[in-house]
């Protein structure tokens, strides 16, 4: 067994590596925005378990990606779906961000309603008004009046006739 290495010997060894050079690090951070007007929120996505999260976010990415250019970053990618901590399922929403306030304004305005599957027509809204929603007062809720209530006519009254005149027309005709 060889001794370990005196300290004259691992300082040599480490020679160069060491430097007195001051470090003076950049972060190199993206551009601090003071508003949410290029975020969107969409809502009424499927709850996807944990094994299809990457799929559903993959699909929901590309279809984001097609009306504008995503506000990427090392750390994000344009399009987060936020998880239950225990299950790891989607909870049927999610939070996207657009480079441009305008390519928000037309994502809401063409994913507003929109069918995604047959079972989810998605909501959109900016996340500005979702804000609105959340800090809303209840005593600022004001339940719509309920529209009045008209009796259709009744379509079937030919077949209620006593003298079962239809049953002769076809029977004679």
């Amino acid at each position: 067994m060889s001794d370990p290495p005196t300290l004259e010997e691992e300082s040599a060894a480490l020679d160069g590596y060491f430097s007195d050079t001051p470090l003076n690090p950049q972060p190199n951070y993206p551009v601090l925005r003071e508003t949410f007007e290029t975020a969107v929120l969409i809502a009424n996505l499927p709850k996807a378990p944990a094994s299809k999260v990457e799929k559903l976010t993959t699909v929901v990415k590309r279809l984001v990606s097609k009306i504008g250019a995503l506000a990427t970053t090392d750390l994000f990618s344009g399009v987060q779906m936020p998880t239950d901590s225990t299950t790891g399922a989607t909870r049927g929403f999610a939070f996207i961000e657009y480079t441009t306030a305008a390519d928000a304004k037309q994502a809401v305005d063409s994913l507003n309603n929109f069918a995604f599957d047959k079972n989810h027509n998605l909501k959109a809204l900016p996340y500005l008004r979702a804000i609105e929603l959340a800090n809303l007062e209840e005593t600022e809720f004001k339940e719509p009046e309920p529209a009045p209530f008209i009796e259709k006519p009744d379509t079937t009254t030919w077949l209620q006739d006593p003298a079962q005149r239809d049953a002769f027309v076809i029977r004679n005709a």
